[in-house]
């Protein structure tokens, strides 16, 4: 049996909150369970307990010295027109990862058989491509590249049928790779079907779904945490601090006074990015004159505080917003069903399928407004002993549908390695 070793890539890893900390605790934990030799790359600013808790080596993001090989210092830092502003995103992103990946490579004693990139984008791929042209065709590795979330610049109609923008970009970086990747190493996946095929589409590759590679605790790790504090009534939590302004917090304050008016009993616990949007919800609320009880959390939990605060809760809030949604996973969904917590998500995404297929349990709402979210709020509190009872008992069966070790599976079925 040939002993494998893979190459993981968070170049955005950086500290020990949100989805790469914990999915990086995943790959430390599967490698070591299989047998598989790990080298797991983060950013160079990775704090020490990242470093610490997964073994990673800062490596991704820009020094003086290679920044100044891009661009000089001062022109980086310079205002940039609007209409090159894209371009150059696209090529920094492109020159870090060469820079990372080249130097992971060369600073290795062993090469490795496949390299996984879990969170791509336009940018990394042309990066990846640009590195990959360096190496000899035969010592190429496999390439395994991950989407989690359509790029910025396209945008999703309201029925998922529909997505407009300019894909050249994309498709000459997948051109790229198509043209150096040797055979049968170069996978595909997406989490979400109609990303997969729409990355299918826009870069002439085989974009095929896959399992969402996610961290959960086990099922005794969960058992033994002590539960978190509860307020009276029926507990609301709207979990995860990142990317609060595709997520709907926005919307919060209006959706709170809404629920608490129609069922004073409910509580909610927020959690925010940081104290300044904690002060501002918390002065919206006021100037509302809403009588809401809240609890708010500013920045990250623990990983045990955090699924503690999840088990704690009878509903969670995913009040999200963005279109982006309808081709995007969601990790918090993840964690509810694994936690046999029911939700209040919206229509036409990625949860909302999984809803429909019996996953989990839950209101959908049809459309981002605060009444029609806190009307689906108010019969989901209405409801919440029904939908608890038929989230109840679906952890195990999600972990062997959407974790890591599923993800890891799909796509060892269809690496092809040299001498297998």
């Amino acid at each position: 049996m040939v002993r494998r070793r893979f190459f993981v890539m968070h170049n955005r890893l950086v500290d020990a909150s949100g989805h790469t900390y914990t999915e990086s605790l995943a790959w430390r934990r599967l490698c070591q369970a299989r047998g598989i030799d790990l080298d797991l790359f983060a950013n160079r600013l990775a704090d020490s307990q990242v470093r610490l808790d997964t073994g990673a080596q800062p490596l991704f993001g820009l020094t003086y010295e290679t920044g100044t090989r891009f661009m000089s210092e001062a022109d980086r830092r310079a205002p940039v027109r609007p209409d090159v502003a894209p371009l150059e995103a696209f090529m920094l992103t492109s020159f870090e990862i060469a820079e990372g990946c080249r130097a992971a490579w060369n600073n290795a004693p062993e090469k490795p058989d496949a390299v996984i990139f879990p969170w791509a984008s336009t940018g990394l791929l042309n990066g990846v491509a640009e590195w990959l042209g360096e190496i000899a065709a035969a010592e190429r590795p496999g390439l395994v590249f991950n989407f989690l979330r359509p790029e910025p610049s396209w945008r999703i109609g309201e029925d998922r049928r529909e997505v407009q923008g300019d894909f050249s970009w994309f498709y000459f970086a997948c051109r790229r790779l198509r043209s150096l990747a040797r055979p049968g190493g170069l996978v595909f996946t997406a989490v979400e079907p109609r990303l997969g095929r729409l990355i299918s589409a826009a870069g002439d590759v085989d974009c095929r779904p896959a399992p969402l590679h996610k961290f959960y605790p086990a099922q005794a790790e969960l058992a033994a945490l002590r539960p978190a504090e509860r307020a009276p009534g029926v507990n609301i939590a709207a979990l995860g601090p990142s990317h609060t302004e595709d997520k709907g917090w926005a919307l919060l304050p209006e959706i709170m006074g809404r629920v608490c008016a129609a069922r004073p009993a409910a509580s909610f616990f927020v959690q925010v990015a940081d104290r300044a949007q904690g002060e501002a919800l918390s002065a919206a609320l006021h100037a509302a004159g809403a009588p809401v009880r809240v609890a708010i959390q500013p920045g990250a939990l623990s990983t045990e505080d955090y699924f503690r605060r999840l088990q704690a809760s009878d509903l969670i809030l995913l009040p999200y917003d963005s279109p982006v949604y309808g081709l995007m996973p969601s990790g918090i969904f993840a964690d509810a069903v694994v936690c046999s917590v029911p939700v209040v998500a919206p229509a036409r995404t990625w949860i909302s399928d999984r809803l429909d297929e019996g996953w989990g349990a839950g209101v959908t709402f049809p459309a981002p407004t605060p009444p029609l979210i806190a009307e689906a709020a108010v019969t989901a509190i209405d409801r919440v002993g029904e939908l608890s009872a038929k989230a109840a008992g679906q952890g195990e069966a999600w972990r062997k549908a959407h974790s890591l070790e599923a993800y890891f599976d799909h796509i060892m079925g269809r690496l092809e390695f040299d001498g297998a």
